[in-house]
């Protein structure tokens, strides 16, 4: 899950934006983050949803909040749905550094970062479960027929790992490599790709508008995010 940063509530003719429909928070989203669900990281062409951070059916003094919107696909919104949130029981893309909580693997399975304790554990685990991203074919929450997260994952490994082989050829580019991730989105799969190649790591960093630089500045490893639980 890529850490974001959301920035500062917009402002036309220098004046902070008041959203008379949340809404008309999505293509200032789009601006600042991109075009990527905030969860599963897929890029969307179309129907990207202004997800609400609390759900404005429990908070709706919150349901126009810039700083509890995101955007989100239609899996992930659908599951996370309605569901009352404690923020401290779940790790955040916008306010951790996502990218230490959660492992990706080559099958397009997501699961809980093996160097966690297990405190940490359980909370990325309930994150999983929130947002549906645990589920996988093989695994005790099956995904259904109309949710291809893990297929989509599962192909940009398969992507990923060939740039790989082209990078150690030297046949290719950072930058090349971060364009193509770019047009895409599944960031997470592309940094675990390429972990051992810092350079190729920092051009990850700073493809996608609105990633959080909470890395290491010479090895690109995940580092605390400031005011962060991660």
């Amino acid at each position: 899950m890529r850490p974001v940063c959301r920035g500062p509530v917009p402002q036309e003719d220098g004046q902070e934006v008041v959203f008379s429909n949340y809404g008309e928070a999505r293509p200032h989203l789009a601006q600042t983050l991109g075009r990527y669900c905030s969860y599963c990281e897929r890029w969307i062409a179309a129907s990207l949803a202004v997800e609400h951070v609390q759900p404005k059916s429990l908070r709706p003094d919150l349901a126009l909040a810039w700083d509890n919107l995101l955007l989100a696909c239609a899996n992930c919104n659908s599951a996370k749905g309605n569901q009352p949130i404690e923020l401290p029981d779940y790790y955040w893309p916008d306010s951790d550094n996502t990218a230490r909580a959660f492992a990706y693997a080559a099958d397009g399975s997501v699961s809980p970062s093996p160097t966690l304790p297990p405190d940490a554990t359980e909370r990325a685990a309930r994150t999983l479960g929130l947002t549906g991203l645990s589920r996988h074919p093989s695994g005790a929450c099956r995904p259904s027929a109309s949710d291809y997260r893990w297929m989509d994952r599962l192909e940009a490994w398969d992507l990923a790992t060939r740039y790989l082989r082209q990078y150690q050829q030297q046949r290719t580019r950072p930058e090349t490599i971060a364009d193509v991730m770019r047009e895409r989105g599944l960031w997470s799969v592309w940094m675990t790709v390429f972990r051992a190649h810092p350079e190729v790591c920092r051009a990850l960093v700073d493809e996608l508008p609105g990633t959080a630089d909470c890395f290491d500045p010479e090895t690109c490893e995940p580092i605390p995010r400031p005011g962060g639980a991660l």
